[in-house]
């Protein structure tokens, strides 16, 4: 029990370190897995919470105005589209590629 809150301690410091976009790919990406269902488009997944940009940061202990921006720029990039507490991966792999490398 307390080596594995210790293993769940350094995860979380080890994941700290990392740059926010490498961090919100991950939260993503996790969540595309846990709660993604189909989008409209081949290979898009919509995930289907009510998350804010609020929420996303607060998962990722930053301010909103840094999520804001990552997310931003991957608007641009086309991997996502977001709406009012909604999000569409329209691009699994960029945020793969994004979040691991390659």
């Amino acid at each position: 029990m307390v080596s594995r809150r210790l293993r769940e301690s350094d995860q979380l410091r080890a994941a700290a370190a990392e740059p926010l976009p490498v961090r919100l790919a991950v939260l993503l990406l996790e969540l595309c897995e846990r709660y993604g269902e189909p989008g409209p488009g081949a290979g898009e997944v919509r995930i289907n919470l009510p998350l804010s940009q609020d929420d996303l940061a607060g998962l990722l202990m930053t301010s909103r105005r840094t999520v804001s921006r990552a997310l931003e720029q991957w608007r641009t990039l086309g991997w996502i589209a977001t709406g009012r507490q909604t999000l569409l991966v329209r691009s699994v792999e960029r945020l793969k590629e994004q979040a691991y490398g390659g």
